[in-house]
């Protein structure tokens, strides 16, 4: 075995023994769960919107905005058929010939046609009316998305209830700038919880399958995913520099980003976390993270990891090249 196969014989297992030596396991739940961005306020707010799910179960509900078709046939003792527009107003109201102001804000199709049916009735108009009612346009409820989304704008809700990710998908999904949570800004159609912001973590809803961040929205409600921010890793990894922090990240995926260590000047057991505007420093071992002996910590936007190389190991590296450089002389000279 040659000199230098020898010495990293030595040195991985000086890494092996330090691994082993710890017992004790990470709690690796408890980090997962310390790393959302969801808060518990954040999950009850997000629970809350749930009351209004039945709602899906009943017809669309109309509302200011919207543009209903309304036909009456047998319109003046003819048959034929006799069409108009109503803009549903603010108050919530349409008019019409004859029958005057009708209040549709919160009815269905079917009511508003019964509501005609009945006026016509009442003013001896028509003895038998028929009438047909359709929405022709869908603007009573909007969601605007806003940030990183495929397509970012303002849609109209076409059903009483909307979750988040409904209308992720009318935005073709989410970009590849996108961040790890995105916000949303209820609305003052959102009662008590009109100007409160949810913090919903991408990693919990997309990933993990937590469907309770999976809001339902209320018309004026406000999407925003921000930017993905920035990590750096830096020191003896084969390609420092800074990274997009687009998903729930842990130190040891950030040196595998960064290309792994830049071997064999890389010291694993002597390694910086910095976070914070304060730049505080955390010592990591990364065989201890390794082996579960240490926590694995996932990473906050702008945090920093540094690889360094001990000083005994810049030592060794130094008498270990000044070896083979004599060696090298000696075999020259030799021939």
């Amino acid at each position: 075995m040659s000199g230098k196969h020898l010495v990293w014989v030595l040195i991985c297992a000086v890494i092996t023994l330090a691994g082993c030596a710890s017992s004790q396991k990470v709690d690796l739940a408890a980090i997962r769960a310390a790393a959302s961005m969801s808060s518990e306020q954040d999950r009850q707010l997000a629970l809350s919107t749930f009351a209004r799910l039945p709602e899906g179960a009943i017809d669309y509900k109309i509302g200011p905005g919207d543009v209903l078709e309304i036909g009456v046939f047998q319109w003046e003792l003819s048959e034929e058929t006799k069409t108009l527009d109503a803009r549903v107003s603010e108050e919530g109201t349409v008019s019409l010939p004859l029958v005057g102001d009708l209040g549709v804000k919160g009815k269905t199709v079917r009511d508003v046609k019964v509501m005609i049916e009945k006026a016509l009735k009442a003013g001896e108009y028509i003895k038998a009316p028929r009438v047909s009612v359709v929405i022709k346009e869908f603007r009573s409820k909007r969601v605007s998305l806003v940030g990183a989304v495929k397509d970012p704008g303002t849609y109209t809700l076409r059903s009483n209830v909307t979750q988040l990710l409904d209308v992720l998908s009318l935005a073709g999904g989410l970009a590849e700038t996108a961040g790890q949570h995105l916000y949303v800004v209820r609305s003052r159609s959102a009662g008590e919880d009109v100007g409160k912001v949810i913090t919903i973590d991408l990693h919990d809803l997309l990933v993990a399958g937590r469907l309770e961040l999976n809001v339902v929205l209320s018309d004026g409600d406000v999407v925003s995913v921000p930017l993905a921010q920035k990590f750096f890793v830096y020191g003896y990894v084969r390609n420092p520099g800074a990274y997009d922090l687009k998903r729930r990240t842990t130190v040891l995926e950030s040196i595998a980003i960064a290309g792994g260590l830049d071997r064999p000047m890389a010291s694993p057991t002597y390694c910086i976390l910095r976070r914070g505007k304060d730049n505080s420093e955390m010592e990591l071992d990364l065989v201890e993270i390794a082996e579960g002996a240490e926590p694995d910590h996932y990473l906050l936007p702008n945090d920093t990891v540094e690889v360094r190389q001990t000083f005994l190991r810049k030592v060794g590296l130094m008498f270990w090249e000044g070896v083979r450089s004599v060696f090298h002389v000696g075999y020259t000279l030799n021939n």
